[in-house]
């Protein structure tokens, strides 16, 4: 399990949302921080899941635990660390895993 000195704070999303670059997949969206060292900002991810796009609580906490259970396994296994913010969209945690696993894994890709 990631600890949370991997997790990015609210100042630290904003900053990313704004600087980094974008990549939209069916379900997820990206925004990527290469090099997050020049501004003190700490190399880290983090989830979003608005209420516009999940209604149900039970449904945004299954969509940030599919989420979290991918971006475990490739954070670790990455040796260019950067800041990522993950934009889960309507219908992420009604899709199928090895679909989604596939969307995840090709933002990770991307970096």
């Amino acid at each position: 399990m990631l600890m949370g000195q991997h997790r990015l704070t609210r100042e630290e999303i904003g900053y990313i949302s704004k600087k980094g670059r974008r990549f939209q997949k069916a379900h997820v969206g990206a925004t990527i921080l290469t090099n997050p060292s020049e501004k003190n900002i700490k190399a880290g991810y983090a989830i979003v899941v608005p209420k516009k796009a999940i209604k149900s609580a039970v449904g945004r906490n299954k969509a940030k635990r599919r989420t979290k259970a991918i971006v475990i396994r490739n954070f670790l296994n990455k040796k260019n660390r950067s800041a990522i913010v993950f934009f889960l969209r309507k219908g992420s945690n009604t899709a199928k895993f090895s679909t989604y696993k596939e969307e995840v894994n090709d933002l990770f890709n991307k970096i």
